[in-house]
C-alpha cells in the first residue's frame, strides 16, 4: 500500500539523519554519474567516477568506479562498488557483490552476503549478516533485528531492539546493548565481550567461544526511567509554577509590580538579603535538630523554606520577563501572562549556566524575605485594590 512505503520512507530518513552528516562529497574535478527511476548496470559494464542514484529501484551487476549515493527504494549490488556505498535504501538493500570501501546506510532491510572492504555503519529495520558475508573493517549499528552469522574482521558495537543473534566470527572486540544476545553454536569471538543488556552472561549455556573476557554492566534501563520521570517532574514543577505565578499576579498586582522592579538598587538589596536568608535558614535548622527542643520547629522551618523556594520562582519569572522587555514599547504592564511564561523560559535557561541559577535562586529569596514585612503591614488594603493595575 502506498502509506505502508511512506511510512517506511520516512522511518528510514529519520533513522538516517545522523549518518547523512558523515557523507562527503568529492572533489569537483572529479566525474559524476546522476541516474533516477528504475536502473540496471548490466554484467560487464563499469561506471567511472562516482555514481548517483535516486529513484524506486537500482541493481548493480556490473562494477562502479568510484563511490555510490543512493536515495532508493531498493538496491541490489550482485557487482562491484570500488569505492564507498553511502546513503538511504527505504526498503531492502541487498550486498552480494563487494564494497571496497565504507557501507554506510539506512535502510528497512539489509541483507549481506558478499564483502565490505572497510567498515559496516547502519542504521536498519532488520539486518541479516550472512554465513558468506564479511567484513573488514568492523561494525557499527542500531537495529530492531540483528541476525550476525558472517565474519567481522574487526570490533563490532551494535544496538538491538528486538532481537540480536550471534552465530559468526568476530575477530576484535563485540559491544552490545538492547535486548540479551542470543549466542548460537558457531559464535566465535576473539576479543573481550562488554555486555549492557543487564542479563546474565548467556554464553556459559552455549557452545560459543569466546577468547577474551566476558564482562556484565550495569543495565542502564533504570537509569533511564530515573530520567524519564524526573524531565516528567520538572515539566510538571515548571508548569505548576507559571500556574502559581499568574494566580499571585491576580491576588497582588501592586506588591508583585513593584517587588519585581528590575532597578540596581532592588538587585544588591536582594541579593544581600538572599545570601543571609539562603545559608542562614538552612544553618538554624541544623542548629534546631541539634536539640530535641528545637525538631518540631526544625521541621516546621524546613517546609517555610520550600515554601520560600517556590514563591522566589514566581517572583523570579516576572522580573526576569520584564528585564527581557526591558527596551520593548510594548506596555507590559499589561501583558503579565507574556511576561511571566518568558521569564520562567529564561530562567530555566539560565539555568543551566553554571552559578548563574543559583544566584539567580538566592536573589528569588531575597525578593521573598525583603518584602514579607510590608505586605503583611498592609495586606488588607492590597487584597482592597487587588484588580487594579
Amino acid at each position: 500500500m502506498v502509506w505502508v512505503k511512506m511510512m517506511k520512507k520516512i522511518m528510514c530518513l529519520l533513522l538516517s539523519g545522523l549518518l547523512l552528516m558523515l557523507l562527503a562529497f568529492p572533489a569537483a574535478a572529479q566525474p559524476w554519474t546522476i541516474a533516477r527511476g528504475t536502473t540496471v548496470i548490466r554484467q560487464g559494464e563499469s561506471i567511472k567516477g562516482d555514481y548517483y542514484f535516486r529513484g524506486e529501484t537500482l541493481e548493480v551487476a556490473g562494477d562502479i568506479e568510484g563511490d555510490l549515493l543512493v536515495l532508493a527504494g531498493e538496491v541490489i549490488i550482485t557487482g562491484n562498488v570500488k569505492g564507498n556505498l553511502l546513503g538511504v535504501v527505504w526498503e531492502k538493500l541487498t550486498v552480494n557483490g563487494s564494497v571496497a570501501g565504507d557501507l554506510r546506510v539506512a535502510a528497512g532491510q539489509l541483507e549481506l552476503n558478499g564483502t565490505v572492504g572497510e567498515t559496516l555503519a547502519s542504521a536498519a529495520m532488520k539486518a541479516e549478516i550472512n554465513s558468506s558475508a564479511r567484513v573488514d573493517g568492523g561494525m557499527l549499528g542500531y537495529y530492531h533485528q540483528l541476525a550476525l552469522r558472517g565474519t567481522i574482521n574487526g570490533p563490532v558495537r551494535v544496538t538491538g531492539y528486538a532481537a540480536t543473534t550471534v552465530g559468526g566470527v568476530i575477530n576484535g572486540s563485540f559491544h552490545v546493548r538492547g535486548v540479551p544476545v542470543k549466542w548460537l553454536e558457531k559464535a566465535v569471538v576473539e576479543g573481550d565481550v562488554d555486555d549492557y543488556t543487564g542479563v546474565t552472561d548467556t554464553s556459559r549455556s552455549s557452545q560459543a567461544t569466546i577468547r577474551g573476557e566476558y564482562r556484565m554492566h550495569q543495565n542502564n534501563e533504570m537509569l533511564a526511567r530515573f530520567l524519564k520521570a524526573f524531565l516528567l517532574f520538572s515539566l510538571m514543577w515548571f508548569m505548576g509554577n507559571i500556574l502559581i505565578g499568574l494566580v499571585f499576579y491576580k491576588l497582588f498586582p501592586r506588591t508583585s509590580w513593584k517587588i519585581t522592579e528590575p532597578s540596581v538598587m532592588n538587585f544588591k538589596r536582594y541579593l544581600k538579603v538572599g545570601l543571609l536568608g539562603s545559608f542562614g535558614i538552612p544553618l538554624l535548622i541544623v542548629v534546631l535538630f541539634l536539640t530535641q527542643v528545637g525538631i518540631p520547629l526544625a521541621v516546621l522551618l524546613i517546609l517555610v523554606y520550600i515554601i520560600l523556594l517556590l514563591f522566589s520562582n514566581v517572583l523570579l519569572y516576572l522580573w526576569i520577563g520584564r528585564i527581557i522587555f526591558l527596551k520593548s514599547s510594548l506596555n507590559t504592564r499589561r501583558h503579565p501572562v507574556l511576561l511571566i511564561i518568558t521569564g520562567g523560559f529564561g530562567l530555566t535557561l539560565l539555568g543551566f549556566i553554571p552559578l548563574v541559577g543559583h544566584i539567580l535562586q538566592i536573589i528569588g529569596v531575597g525578593m521573598v524575605l525583603a518584602n514579607i514585612r510590608p505586605e503583611i503591614e498592609s495586606g488588607s488594603s492590597r487584597l482592597a485594590g487587588r484588580g487594579d493595575l
